[in-house]
């Protein structure tokens, strides 16, 4: 049977394109032509992700480290949803590279072509943006630590996330500031449920669907 930790990547997707529809809803409302095809670069993308984090988990897990990397992500997804939920009490002065305008230029001669593979390619760019639940979703794919099944992960996390998207391109929805001032607050909790969820499962305490012993033969839950 499918591990049951899997389908938690279809719930990230889910939820989390609510939160970042702001940020992904005005390219997908300029796509109404073949908006499954640029749904489909997407999912695409997040499944590559989630096969180099299977790749890289199944590293670890060589090594008898796989319950400290779920444990160790875990940790790493709470500090960063504690830190999402109390943002205004820590000052940062980092500067990250602007991934996302490199990323918006080379969608920019993609828009000229507006045929089903110039949507695939620009959902394909579009996958990679930077995206905090993109993060979440990858580091459960870390946890998972095998190339299959991580991809299979990242590519629920994907199917998760178009609902939210074709709604958006097919009938133009739009959210109220009020109702997106929620989902911004209540996604930070989601994250910090799912850190939570690796956590226990690197923990291995025997707990069906929640933590299973993956010591020594694959989980069946």
């Amino acid at each position: 049977m499918i591990d049951s930790f899997l389908w938690s990547g279809f719930i990230v997707g889910l939820f989390g394109s609510l939160h970042c529809i702001g940020m992904c809803g005005p390219i997908a409302l300029a796509v109404p032509r073949y908006p499954l095809s640029y749904n489909l670069g997407r999912v695409l993308t997040y499944s590559i992700l989630g096969l180099g984090m299977g790749l890289a988990g199944s590293v670890v897990r060589l090594t008898g480290l796989q319950q400290g990397l779920s444990i160790a992500t875990g940790v790493v997804v709470i500090l960063a949803a504690i830190y999402t939920l109390n943002k205004h009490r820590f000052a940062t002065k980092v500067k990250l590279p602007d991934v996302s305008g490199f990323l918006s230029a080379k969608m920019r001669p993609l828009w000229q072509g507006n045929t089903r593979f110039h949507m695939l390619a620009i959902g394909m760019l579009n996958g990679i943006l930077p995206c905090g639940f993109v993060y979440v979703g990858l580091a459960g794919a870390l946890t998972v630590a095998d190339p299959v099944k991580s991809t299979f992960y990242m590519t629920l996390f994907g199917l998760g996330t178009i609902p939210a998207m074709l709604a958006m391109t097919v009938a133009g929805m739009k959210f109220s500031a009020s109702f997106r001032s929620k989902l911004h607050k209540a996604m930070p909790w989601l994250a910090l449920l799912l850190g939570i969820l690796m956590v226990l499962r690197g923990m291995e305490l025997g707990i069906p669907m929640i933590s299973p012993v993956m010591s020594g033969g694959e989980s069946c839950h």
